[in-house]
């Protein structure tokens, strides 16, 4: 389907519409931005913090299960061995209901933490891409731009504009970023490899 968007596109501006000559232009590196963000960061190191607690409540319910379990089966080789109590099989029964709840209330555990982590994922990126877009916005109209392309993304890793004959001046990336970072934590910089 991208693909037929992408045909249609392209039909449409060869239906003789010409772009204005005095078209301003501007280009942003989008993904570099949103390396050099501060709150990328910040946002990765909350939602990290978010990421090993759910963890380490689903590593806890699992390490509670498989001892449950292998008491249950040191029970059941008992049992074969007629070593089994009248009250070690009742022990024996109400752990098997305690395996069966905690299984399913692992289930549930699970799925919840990966459902608020993919939430919380996607609360960020919108958030972080607001943000960026609006700073972007914001200069690009300062400078007089028409149009501020975004030479990062598109289909299948390929960006979806290719910059050509857009002077350097007209990139505003590196204006984005000192913008973005202006309320940034004293002392903090962009990591050495967010230049890639």
């Amino acid at each position: 389907m991208p693909l037929l968007s992408l045909v249609a596109c392209l039909t449409a501006f060869n239906t003789g519409v010409t772009l204005s000559a005095d078209l301003h232009l501007g280009i942003i590196d989008f993904a570099k931005c949103q390396r050099s963000y501060y709150k990328t960061y910040t946002s990765r190191s909350a939602f990290s913090k978010l990421r090993d607690e759910n963890s380490s409540e689903v590593t806890e319910m699992r390490r509670k299960l498989k001892s449950l379990m292998e008491e249950q089966q040191a029970a059941g080789q008992s049992q074969k061995q007629g070593e089994l109590s009248a009250d070690g099989l009742r022990e024996a029964q109400e752990r098997a209901g305690q395996i069966t709840s905690l299984q399913r209330d692992l289930m549930e555990r699970e799925s919840k933490a990966n459902k608020e982590l993919e939430e919380e994922a996607s609360r960020i990126q919108k958030e972080l891409t607001g943000e960026i877009y609006e700073t972007a916005s914001k200069i690009g109209k300062e400078l007089g731009f028409d149009l501020v392309i975004n030479v990062t993304f598109g289909l299948n890793g390929v960006p979806a504009a290719i910059s050509c004959n857009v002077p350097e001046e007209n990139n505003i990336t590196d204006r984005v970023i000192q913008e973005l970072n202006r309320y940034a934590p004293k002392g903090w910089s962009p990591p050495e490899n967010s230049e890639d």
